[in-house]
């Protein structure tokens, strides 16, 4: 794929290496998949040491990827086999990845997009590494869209040479082309979604309702856990909206004895509830959005630092994470739903 063909109109769907659906694979296909994955890590670990390994090509990653969403839907129905892996090595191969999603520079994430799929293999080989999968697929959109930006501006440069653009410029570039709707919408529709479990989708959109916010906006789901109720991230995140535990609390959820994150109507009515809040405080979706990924303080203080009255103002200053996931969501809304994100109306008064 060329670098220019991310803005295409035309999004190409996703590529597949399986024909039937992990529903029908047997325990041994479950096995096979595994052995490939492993296959991958000592390929990408060999390609670093030595120059004539052969460089693992986009397109083995996406099968990669691809393998990863099968094992995610094995792993639902516990048809999936464990194999040793400890929760420190795991710790360790994520915290590269939390801090480039936390970190401001693009390239920290754009370095991450070949070795991710390492970590989708270290995960593979436990129990419970099975739900960290569905948060790490979202985040791997950043990696590869961090990438396109730093390809794209490249092959700007190559085009005329003559005249090498500033450092400013294009960190300018960048910085538009990771919030282009455009290159999200391509992005998103290019690999396949996840699939809601039965009766999630209708139920969230009737707790989002109840609250009064548009239903529109249960895809946040989506990009925050790829509907997966017992979805997890590396520093405690959990549930389909991926609340950490004290705005869990703040919103009414109880983490003890059972944690109310993971139920999906507890969980999705407190989503909404905070929605709701954080609107009543920003009075934009996309700052709404913003404040719920990265936090209501930090936002108001960008804000206030940019003198910026919308997401464009403060976007460049928001950790990558952040800077890419609010096009992402608008990106994700606009394809699920098929209208406009910008036409979302405000949350409709008690």
């Amino acid at each position: 794929m060329k670098n220019g063909d991310h803005l295409n109109d035309a999004c190409p769907g996703s590529k597949s290496l399986i024909s039937t659906r992990a529903a029908s694979m047997s325990s041994f296909l479950f096995c096979h998949m595994i052995r490939v994955l492993q296959l991958f890590v000592l390929i990408t670990m060999l390609a670093s040491a030595s120059a004539q390994i052969p460089e693992v090509n986009q397109e083995q990653v996406d099968q990669i990827i691809d393998l990863a969403w099968d094992m995610g839907e094995a792993w639902q129905r516990g048809e999936l086999p464990d194999l040793a892996f400890t929760p420190e090595e795991f710790q360790l191969l994520a915290s590269q990845l939390e801090t480039a999603l936390a970190s401001n520079q693009l390239d920290d994430l754009a370095s991450l997009e070949a070795a991710i799929p390492r970590l989708i293999a270290a995960l593979s080989q436990t129990e419970s590494g099975r739900h960290y999968v569905a948060w790490l697929l979202q985040r791997y959109d950043y990696a590869v869209v961090a990438n396109w930006s730093r390809q794209e501006a490249q092959e700007r440069a190559s085009q005329s040479p003559e005249q090498r653009p500033d450092p400013e410029s294009v960190e300018q570039f960048r910085n538009e082309y990771v919030t282009d709707l455009r290159v999200w919408k391509h992005r998103i529709s290019e690999r396949r979604a996840p699939q809601p479990g039965p009766g999630i989708l209708p139920l969230v959109q009737g707790r989002f309702s109840e609250n009064g916010v548009p239903t529109e906006l249960v895809w946040l789901a989506e990009v925050e856990s790829s509907f997966d109720p017992q979805a997890i991230s590396p520093v405690g995140a959990k549930g389909l909206f991926q609340f950490m535990p004290k705005t869990a609390e703040w919103m009414g959820l109880a983490l003890n004895p059972d944690d109310e994150r993971t139920d999906p109507s507890k969980s999705a009515f407190a989503a909404a509830k905070y929605l709701r809040y954080l609107y009543g405080r920003f009075e934009s979706w996309p700052l709404v959005l913003a404040a719920y990924n990265a936090g209501e303080g930090r936002v108001r203080r960008l804000m206030k630092e940019q003198q910026a009255s919308d997401f464009n103002g403060i976007a460049a200053a928001l950790p990558s994470e952040t800077r890419m996931y609010v096009p992402k969501v608008l990106a994700t809304i606009e394809l699920r739903e098929g209208i406009d994100p910008s036409q979302i109306g405000p949350p409709i008064s008690d």
